[in-house]
């Protein structure tokens, strides 16, 4: 999709948005497609759901900055109020998808949840011991404690 068409569409939705930025290829993506294609079926005239490819939409991408798929972008009035990346869970959809219907509010996220945070200590934790244990020398000891903020900053979480 063309980008001033994009926001030109978005600036003129009657109803909140949900846009789903997947590709062919991406796992998680193929995860969250069908409880996404229900939700869409079950809210139509309540909220819309654009589905767009980020292989064939990377000028579009980079304007929104949307590094990691699947990212969804959840817009009210043509504002971005929420951006949530990685798969999600079939109630959490469903619990956004039924907020916006009932003009309930969106809470911004703040921090991450436990999950996220045992992901990135066992990322980390991984790597060190695998350095320590193959002999590596000690550089990759040390890069395995940047791995858990870098996965922060590409997840947009603090």
């Amino acid at each position: 999709m063309d980008k001033k068409l994009f926001f030109e569409k978005l600036e003129h939705s009657p109803f909140p948005v949900i846009v789903d930025f997947w590709a062919p290829w991406c796992g998680p993506c193929k995860m969250v497609k069908p409880i996404l294609e229900k939700l869409k079926q079950e809210y139509t005239g309540r909220v819309d759901l654009w589905q767009i490819n980020a292989d064939d939409n990377q000028e579009l991408l980079h304007e929104l900055g949307i590094y990691g798929i699947p990212t969804l972008l959840i817009f009210d009035n043509g504002k971005e109020i929420q951006r949530l990346v990685g798969a999600k869970s079939a109630g959490s959809l469903k619990t956004l998808f039924e907020t916006l219907a009932t003009g309930g509010n969106i809470q911004p996220q703040t921090g991450m949840s436990g999950g996220e945070r045992f992901f990135r200590i066992g990322v980390g934790l991984a790597i060190a011991g695998i350095a320590y244990t193959s002999n590596s020398n000690w550089f990759w000891v040390a890069r395995s404690y940047s791995v858990p903020s870098t996965i922060a900053a590409q997840s947009g979480a603090p």
